[in-house]
């Protein structure tokens, strides 16, 4: 009797990250990705009444959590390598985003992240080293709204002269 094994056909358990433009890493070929996503909500209710309407106020990111495990040969590529991208510098101090691929990150259309917190166990000899990260979705900032220009109206004729404008009305 055969015990059937689990299969990766996707390669569900890859992760690669990597500076954004850069060149990615492997972190891990068995990965272990959880992801929260999370629509926002305002349950408007009146006074007095037993149910509310619902406000939709947008999308929050999405989190995930990815578990791994270092074993004793990989300790020197893991601290090289993968350690330096758990704490992005960038200019003044803010971390730049970082490059993903995932499939199941990736299928729901992200492929850009921010590193919030990373755990890194102490390591043993027979389980290796266990590393968590904690991942957020990197969306771009707001950009302000244009100013509008007050006082311009459509109404009058640019660039004609005054003798023209009367004719045409």
């Amino acid at each position: 009797m055969t015990i059937q094994g689990y299969t990766d056909p996707q390669a569900e358990s890859l992760l690669r990250m990597g500076p954004t433009g850069g060149t990615l890493v492997l972190v891990s070929d068995c990965a272990h990705v959880t992801s929260h996503l999370e629509n926002g909500f305002d349950r408007q209710a009146a006074k007095g009444a037993n149910f509310g309407r619902k406000k939709f106020l947008g999308v929050a990111p999405a989190t995930f959590t990815v578990t791994f495990v270092v074993l004793p040969e990989e300790e020197d590529d893991f601290w090289s390598d993968v350690v330096p991208l758990l704490r992005p510098k960038g200019r003044q101090g803010a971390a730049p985003p970082i490059d993903i691929v995932n499939p199941q990150v990736n299928r729901i259309g992200i492929t850009t992240v921010t590193v919030l917190s990373a755990d890194i166990d102490p390591p043993s000899p027979r389980d290796g080293r266990t590393v968590t990260i904690q991942l957020e979705e990197w969306t771009k900032a707001p950009t302000p709204a244009k100013e509008k220009k007050r006082g311009v109206t459509n109404s009058t004729a640019q660039n004609l002269e005054p003798g023209a404008t009367q004719l045409n009305q």
